[in-house]
């Protein structure tokens, strides 16, 4: 990108404001959240934003002239899964992966303890990204207090004129009360996206009676010749030669061709439901011809193979080429990697305040192209509950059921006779390790001996 354009994902840090890997000065704009004017401190980790400006690409830089953030949906907790880390909203499913960033509770687990011990006290905003089946992905979630009045968005379905009801995915949508419908031609109809805001006074299952019924388009909406980066999860994605292929992304036609660059990723990996971020121009028929495309987080087909989790302290600190050490590994930190200090509550955080023993959590994918390992978020962690304890999850390089081993990510990760295996024993447990060739590993334990090498306290395996 170069020039003015737009650019529309999530704020992943602050020093400005970092969006797909670009920092945008601040100094001269327009900040509007959720409709209303606001000032840089309304900005938040995890917020999808649309920002205008302009941007040197080059530099890795923009001058903001606007920011405007919009929530996805705000109201009570219908009900929390933390088997499939999932919750239910108005009726919308919401799911969480380790780039969600939580305001208010430290994570699902306590958001469902706190529903459950204050039922009616609370509700929560998300914002997020929106997949082919109207699944939220949630980048945000932040609790407040339950006000009585709630918002949701999506697309019109099962719409019954003459009780002037309908529906967003399963939540019945009561307008009876709206005095002016905002959509064109004043009636609702099937297939049409909308904003509803509203009462819910019946509870969970029950009709939302809106007071507002308002026409959106979660899209960044860029004209044409404008310059135009998009993350999301690709819909409508139809292809029989990877050549040149249209899909959607976050509402937004995108065109590949025989010249589009692929970044973490190649061409075979474009599908339905797989989480990109697509750079390019619009075109005069309003469809972002894709320059290049990157493939995010576990979502996308590089799958779990090359993705790691790990808490542990830094090793070293490499600010002038902008990596950290753990575990013997170098790591990538870049202007993509949602950074969040949850210890100083730092909000201007990046890798100079970062030192060797800092406890930090972090999503680790393998760029498949060069063999880096990537930061997809770096969080400082609060207190050092157990010092002495440390976690690694990813895929084994190794297994080796005679001495009860396995090696992820170079790291040999040994066991004794007081080894939990939680569901399972050794002998299962590496039995099915060596037969599950994209079985991911999640190890807990101690640093031991010489070199990184974790005497495992427990092994479980997530296939």
């Amino acid at each position: 990108m170069g020039g003015s354009g737009i650019s529309q994902g999530p704020i992943t840090g602050f020093g400005s404001v970092f969006v797909n890997g670009i920092e945008h000065f601040l100094t001269s704009a327009t900040i509007v959240v959720n409709g209303d004017e606001a000032g840089d401190a309304d900005l938040k980790l995890g917020m999808i934003v649309r920002v205008a400006g302009a941007v040197d690409s080059a530099a890795g830089t923009g001058d903001a002239t606007e920011i405007e953030y919009e929530q996805n949906l705000e109201g009570p907790v219908d009900s929390i899964d933390p088997s499939t880390d999932s919750l239910v909203v108005l009726g919308q499913l919401v799911v969480i992966d380790g780039l969600t960033v939580f305001d208010g509770v430290v994570d699902l687990a306590d958001l469902d303890v706190l529903v459950d011990a204050t039922p009616g006290v609370y509700m929560v905003e998300i914002s997020g990204l929106v997949d082919g089946n109207s699944v939220i992905h949630a980048t945000r979630i932040e609790v407040e207090v339950d006000s009585g009045s709630y918002e949701l968005t999506g697309t019109i379905s099962s719409h019954n004129g003459a009780s002037m009801m309908f529906d967003i995915i399963g939540q019945p949508i009561d307008y009876s009360a709206v005095v002016m419908l905002e959509v064109p031609g004043g009636v609702p109809v099937n297939g049409l996206f909308v904003r509803v805001e509203g009462t819910r006074p019946g509870g969970v299952g029950t009709p939302i009676r809106a007071v507002s019924v308002q026409a959106d388009d979660l899209s960044p909406e860029a004209e044409i010749d404008e310059d135009l980066e998009v993350e999301g999860f690709i819909s409508n994605f139809s292809i029989s030669d990877f050549s040149s292929s249209q899909f959607l992304v976050s509402g937004q036609p995108v065109r590949t061709s025989a010249q589009t660059q692929y970044e973490h990723g190649v061409i075979s990996d474009l599908a339905n439901d797989v989480h990109i971020e697509a750079e390019g121009y619009v075109a005069s028929d309003g469809v972002l011809d894709a320059n290049e495309i990157s493939f995010k987080g576990k979502t996308s087909l590089r799958g779990e193979s090359g993705e790691y989790e790990i808490h542990a302290d830094i090793e070293a600190v490499y600010e002038s080429v902008g990596t950290i050490t753990v575990f013997g590994e170098s790591i990538v930190i870049n202007a993509s990697t949602q950074l969040e200090d949850e210890r100083d509550e730092l909000v201007f955080f990046d890798i100079t305040d970062l030192a060797v023993t800092d406890r930090i959590d972090l999503k680790v994918f393998r760029d498949t192209s060069n063999g880096e390992l990537i930061a997809e978020s770096l969080h400082r962690k609060d207190n050092k509950d157990a010092p002495a304890e440390v976690t690694l999850e990813g895929p084994a390089d190794a297994v080796d059921v005679g001495l009860k081993e396995v090696v992820v990510l170079g790291v040999l990760i040994t066991t004794s006779p007081e080894t939990d295996y939680p569901g399972s024993d050794a002998g299962a447990f590496f039995t099915a390790a060596a037969q599950l060739a994209d079985a991911s590993i999640e190890a807990k334990g101690t640093l031991v001996g010489v070199g990184a090498t974790i005497l495992a306290s427990e092994l479980k395996l997530d296939d």
